[in-house]
């Protein structure tokens, strides 16, 4: 009885003695961060989803150790640049951007603010090192580092062939584009493809939604296919035109998986979700210590996916080897 006794007193004080060294000894805090979000386009909002979604896998858990800051894509530049401003005054951790536009002006921000500029990591950017937001692909420089679109022009050109041998018959191609710094480039690879093709574009500048709105009312009766490219402008009319389209049974061609709907028959590009992940990992090397300007920028891999349910609703046969050459399928019964 007193042996048991004397073991039972002793386990309590070894206890007591373990409780206050603990108690002496605070656990060291989770480290706290903070992100926040540029972006100007609400299409790329799959983006911000799968960027956090992997962040979450990477141990960045929402509300435990990480607070975004996002209210919503905003077209505005002077309020894009007047949210940038706020991001430096809460002197956030890491901002993230989607695009060309927001990216620069996240690049003008940071740097304008002094003292060590707040780390960037972008997403779906066109020709980072061409616009000048890197100094190179490898060595990108500065205080900014991330997931560019690849090279848009080859991109571009390639979705004009996949969509020309997708469609077979074609010969006018409805072409909306919009200026950009490197529409020049895009603009001069399609030419030389649809030259290779046999094919004709037809070219219908759209810099504004209200260009949008007028090629609604214009778009040419005898075209046969459209090549979308995408830009702000289309932010609102995307779906309009889309409709249009499908109505006058003309396939279309787009740049992202993510745009695929019903009356879409294909598209040629990067994935939203994917460039997401890749932002996401970029992140957590910054967030852990590592320069952005030494991490080289990454550039996504491209899928084609062919929409069999709009084919059969346009009347189209898509070739095999179209079909054997695709990532995804979407079939009527899905």
């Amino acid at each position: 009885m007193c042996e048991r006794f004397c073991r039972l007193a002793l386990g309590i004080a070894v206890v007591f003695l373990a409780s206050a060294c603990n108690n002496g000894t605070p656990e060291p805090q989770e480290r706290q961060f903070t992100v926040g979000i540029l972006n100007s386009v609400s299409t790329v909002d799959v983006t911000i989803d799968a960027f956090k979604e992997t962040m979450t896998g990477l141990g960045y858990v929402e509300g435990r150790n990480v607070t975004y800051f996002y209210e919503g894509a905003v077209q505005d530049e002077d309020a894009l640049r007047a949210t940038a401003e706020d991001y430096v005054d809460k002197e956030v951790d890491l901002m993230v951007s989607l695009i060309n536009s927001p990216t620069t002006i996240a690049k003008a921000v940071t740097n304008e603010a002094g003292g060590d500029p707040i780390p960037v990591v972008f997403g779906t950017v066109i020709d980072p090192d061409a616009s000048g937001l890197v100094e190179s692909l490898q060595k990108p420089g500065g205080n900014l580092t991330g997931v560019s679109t690849g090279f848009a022009d080859v991109a571009v050109a390639q979705r004009l062939d996949w969509l020309v041998k997708a469609a077979p018959g074609t010969e006018r191609v409805l072409v909306p584009f919009g200026q950009s710094g490197n529409m020049p480039a895009i603009l001069s690879a399609l030419e030389n493809t649809a030259q290779a093709l046999g094919v004709e574009l037809v070219l219908a500048e759209v810099n504004a939604e209200e260009d949008v709105v007028a090629l609604l009312s214009a778009v040419p009766e005898d075209i046969d296919a459209m090549l979308y490219i995408g830009g702000r402008a289309f932010t609102t009319g995307r779906a309009d035109l889309f409709a249009l389209a499908y109505e006058r049974k003309v396939p279309v061609a787009v740049n992202s998986v993510n745009l695929i709907d019903d009356g879409v028959l294909l598209a040629f590009g990067p994935d939203s979700a994917v460039i997401g992940a890749q932002m996401a990992r970029l992140a957590d090397l910054v967030l852990e210590g590592a320069d952005p300007g030494s991490l080289p920028v990454e550039a996504p891999e491209m899928f084609l996916t062919v929409n069999l349910k709009a084919a059969d609703a346009l009347g189209i046969e898509v070739p095999d080897d179209v079909l054997e050459a695709a990532s995804t399928i979407l079939r009527a019964e899905e």
